[in-house]
């Protein structure tokens, strides 16, 4: 009479082996994915908050301008608080030397045309909105 045995043979071990290898591919992956969707979620949300911080600046420093100097990469204004300088230099975007974004990547130019100063900006290639500031002094009328 033969005797059951209580373990496993080595063909049945290197099937699960592998059976576990596969499942912890699947995983690895899929964790990988997870981290990278979050990444691209944080930096669109980082994005979202330089435009908002760089809109706020531009019209707190535009709107009492006296006048406004646009050439390329660089907007030069007169409010009364005195002279700002905004630049995009490095792929930042900077006011008076100090960065005014966290992300880097930026790219675009200044333009101004008459009150209005206009900024379009691209980041890592793709174009994003234009921002637009108008200076109030000297306008007349309610």
């Amino acid at each position: 009479m033969r005797q059951k045995s209580k373990g496993m043979t080595l063909v049945e071990m290197a099937v699960g082996m592998a059976f576990l290898g596969i499942l912890a591919l699947g995983a690895s992956l899929l964790f990988a994915q997870m981290a990278e969707g979050s990444l691209k979620a944080q930096e669109e949300a980082q994005l979202q908050t330089d435009l908002l911080a760089l809109r706020a600046k531009l019209l707190e420093d535009t709107l009492p301008s006296t006048t406004l100097l646009c050439a390329g990469p660089q907007a030069s204004l007169t409010p009364p608080s005195g002279p700002v300088v905004y630049r995009l230099e490095d792929g930042k975007i900077k006011r008076n030397g100090e960065e005014v974004t966290q992300l880097s990547g930026y790219g675009g130019s200044f333009t101004c045309d008459g009150r209005t100063l206009l900024l379009e900006l691209t980041w890592k290639g793709n174009d994003l909105a234009t921002l637009r500031a108008t200076r109030r002094v000297g306008l007349t009328g309610s």
